[in-house]
């Protein structure tokens, strides 16, 4: 799985080894099927509210008993998306950025 994350994020993933976690109150994070989808959010989130960049793509995995079938979902105009809620984010291997990060603006 990969995820396009912020430099705030990417901070908090290298303190941790690599860890994901959640702030306070957050259910689920959001990690796309494919690099090419984590990639694809961080273009459409440019030059929007959303927009938190320059984004890394990082990469992670878990097994795949884990994953429920309602885990799965399409997000952001058609990424394929697994969405992992918070209390099995313990259970995805350390974040590893990919070799092309820091993901630069379009």
């Amino acid at each position: 799985m990969y995820r396009a994350v912020n430099p705030e994020e990417l901070s908090d993933l290298m303190r941790r080894s690599g860890a994901f976690r959640n702030p306070p109150s957050f259910e689920v994070k959001y990690f796309s099927e494919t690099a090419a989808g984590a990639a694809l959010y961080a273009r459409q989130a440019f030059g929007t509210g959303l927009y938190e960049g320059p984004y890394t793509i990082v990469r992670t995995e878990i097994l795949s008993h884990l994953i429920h079938p309602l885990m799965h979902a399409t997000t952001d105009r058609g990424i394929p998306t697994v969405v992992v809620p918070t209390a099995l984010l313990r259970r995805l291997s350390p974040a590893q950025p990919l070799l092309f990060t820091p993901l630069s603006d379009p």
